[in-house]
């Protein structure tokens, strides 16, 4: 496939500066199909050039795991967040040192990555004028939601841009976190005996029980559309099952009811799809091997049905886990009261919003008179009913308007990418699968 390039060099004293432009291939996921390159883990790979991709790799794997003993009195959200924003600024700046050495800086360009420099953008002018300042910057310690915890988060997207735009790392990648899953479910299933973690038989190493939901939701996900889209070797199918029953085992526990409709819904679509587009309208699908697959596919339709199974009984899952003292509640805002705050602060701050990482203080100024007779009267919120409502109050106007962009850039650029028939090889089957599990979380 043609690719047409425009370079834009910037020349400074010892480097240049590239910025490349691929004109049919703009987002993250997308990197140059059909074009050997050597890059990261490659042949011609360096040696700073391999320490920040597995310095990238090492905050994938600790992430999920990193935990302390209560002992050392250091929260496990603190520790998460030292251990995310460590990992990703050393391997950036690795990354630049190594870009530093071939006396040439080559920065991926597309626009999704120019959406998220604006949600940074407004973020700062956010900060700049909210009520305070050093609570939007970073609050306490680099506060979730806070500018600096952004502009981490962006640094890691970045880097993703640039590490797994080849097949090879994204494999390392995916072997990785489950890797690092299979650990949080030993660990977990040790502490539902032995109650060595904060929080008793729920303990675990993800954080809040909910959380932990979604992690096993996205295991589920990418297993099944492993077993549902590759032409795999036998022997990793084994694995692959495994950890769609361990994954089922882990939402079991956790019964979250929203969650369990979510990941429904998205293995209807799925399914669907498979069936557009290989069914009655496609035939069959060559596996590669000489023989061919059937519309009816195993794998996403068993899990569509035990998912199913699961949602509409979910109230008695809740009692059986409540008799066996696996049962915790989480608490957020309602839809009713975060519209309440919304309405209150840009009643305010229509443009900017109140500054990030402020939702709390909106909270207490503007929450429903009616929560200050009920059981959550002292509870403070963080976090609105959703991230997308929590964002609506810090960054206003403005900052909405930047984070619906990024969105619905990275949904638009996925499904085109999705069913680009520009994709051969391993790539139909790792990209997909990257972007719908970006795309649930």
């Amino acid at each position: 496939m043609d690719i047409l390039r425009k370079k834009v060099k910037i020349l400074t004293n010892s480097s240049t500066v590239e910025i490349e432009d691929t004109q049919s291939q703009d987002d993250l996921m997308e990197g140059e199909t059909g074009q050997t390159t050597t890059g990261w883990l490659g042949i011609n790979s360096s040696l700073t050039e391999r320490i920040s991709f597995y310095l990238f790799l090492l905050m994938v794997f600790l992430l999920p795991i990193v935990a302390l003993p209560a002992s050392f009195g250091v929260s496990l959200e603190l520790l998460k967040k030292v251990t995310l924003v460590s990992l990703t600024l050393g391997s950036f700046l690795f990354w630049l040192l190594a870009k530093l050495e071939d006396g040439r800086i080559s920065v991926p360009k597309n626009n999704i990555i120019f959406s998220a420099i604006g949600i940074l953008i407004v973020s700062g002018l956010s900060t700049i004028f909210s009520d305070s300042i050093s609570t939007s910057f970073s609050g306490l310690a680099v506060d979730e939601g806070s500018l600096l915890f952004l502009f981490v988060s962006f640094i890691a997207l970045f880097l993703a841009s640039v590490f797994f735009r080849e097949t090879n790392s994204v494999t390392y990648f995916f072997l990785t976190f489950f890797s690092s899953l299979a650990v949080v479910f030993v660990v977990t299933v040790a502490n539902s005996f032995l109650e060595f973690l904060p929080g008793g038989k729920i303990g675990n190493l993800i954080g809040k029980i909910n959380d932990l939901g979604v992690i096993w939701g996205l295991s589920l996900l990418i297993s099944t559309m492993f077993l549902e889209i590759s032409n795999i070797p036998a022997q990793f199918k084994k694995p692959l099952f495994l950890f769609v029953i361990l994954s089922f085992v882990g939402l079991f526990f956790v019964n979250f009811g929203l969650l369990w409709v979510l990941l429904s819904a998205i293995m209807l679509v799925l399914f669907i799809m498979s069936l557009f587009i290989n069914g009655p309208f496609g035939g069959f699908v060559d596996r590669g091997d000489g023989n061919r697959k059937s519309i009816i596919s195993r794998a996403s339709f068993l899990v569509l049905i035990v998912l199913i199974l699961l949602t509409l009984n979910s109230s008695y899952i809740g009692g059986v886990l409540n008799k066996l003292g696996f049962s915790q509640t989480e608490v957020r805002p309602s839809w009713s009261s975060t519209v309440e705050v919304i309405k209150q602060t840009l009643n305010e701050h229509p443009i900017l919003g109140s500054g990030p990482n402020s939702f709390s203080r909106q909270w207490v100024l503007y929450k429903p008179a009616d929560v200050n007779v009920s059981p959550f009267w002292n509870t403070d919120f963080n976090v609105a009913v959703g991230r997308i409502p929590t964002f609506v109050v810090t960054l206003g106007i403005l900052g909405t308007l930047a984070w619906l962009s990024f969105l619905l850039l990275f949904l638009f650029y996925g499904l085109k990418f999705i069913f680009s028939k520009n994709l051969n090889g391993s790539r139909k089957v790792l990209l997909p699968v990257s972007f719908v599990a970006s795309l649930y979380l």
